[in-house]
């Protein structure tokens, strides 16, 4: 799981309606460190193909046959369900992308593919910046995200995290159905990212997003 910066195993997770609770087995004294840290404030959380914002609400240590347990409350932010801007369809250069396409460009820069298209890049544009500029994203888009993390040794499970919980709190996607990474010879070489859009409207379905990427050697 991811918390914050910090990733680590969990023994148990249990999730309520606004609460996720935790408890996690054996933590170094860094990692006990860094959760109390975060204790109160707002933090990204990413779960198997889940990703919420939350606040660090409790952390409570205990002992069981000589193992050290953390208990720990995540209180789970409430979700802005206007995803109206981020909806919105631009034209550029005669170009006219909606929304969806401006969310593969985005994930494209995730996994640092620039854009080929005729519009400005990297914000001298309204496409670009609406790419890099998510409306309401508590986190930031950060281009080349792959290759920044396993250039800093990251494995893949925990590059898997960070990007799940990119492409969700950046609302580019609302629900993960399947992140596969196809690996040769110790390299990441592909991705694959399927994932439905968000739902605008009851009787219109969400748009599904399947996209299959090759990813540069770092």
């Amino acid at each position: 799981m991811l918390l914050g910066q910090l990733i680590t195993k969990y023994d148990e997770y249990k999730e309520t309606n606004t609460d996720i609770h935790l408890l996690l087995k054996e933590l170094s004294n860094a990692e006990e460190i860094e959760i109390r840290k975060m204790r109160n404030t707002k933090q990204p959380f990413a779960i198997r193909n889940e990703a919420h914002m939350v606040n660090v609400r409790s952390l409570e240590l205990t002992e069981r046959q000589g193992v050290i347990y953390c208990s720990v409350v995540l209180q789970v932010e409430k979700k802005n369900s206007n995803w109206v801007l981020d909806e919105m369809s631009y034209q550029e250069n005669g170009r006219k992308m909606t929304a969806t396409d401006i969310a593969k460009l985005r994930i494209d820069r995730f996994i640092g593919i620039e854009s080929k298209e005729t519009f400005p890049k990297y914000g001298g544009g309204m496409i670009e910046s609406a790419v890099l500029n998510p409306t309401n994203s508590p986190i930031k888009v950060k281009v080349g995200l792959i290759q920044s993390l396993l250039s800093q040794d990251f494995n893949f499970e925990q590059v898997r995290l960070v990007l799940i919980s990119s492409l969700i709190l950046t609302r580019t996607l609302a629900e993960i159905k399947a992140l596969e990474f196809t690996v040769e010879s110790g390299d990441l070489v592909e991705v694959r990212i399927v994932g439905d859009r968000p739902i605008i409207y009851n009787n219109i379905p969400a748009e599904r997003i399947d996209v299959t990427r090759r990813i540069d050697k770092v």
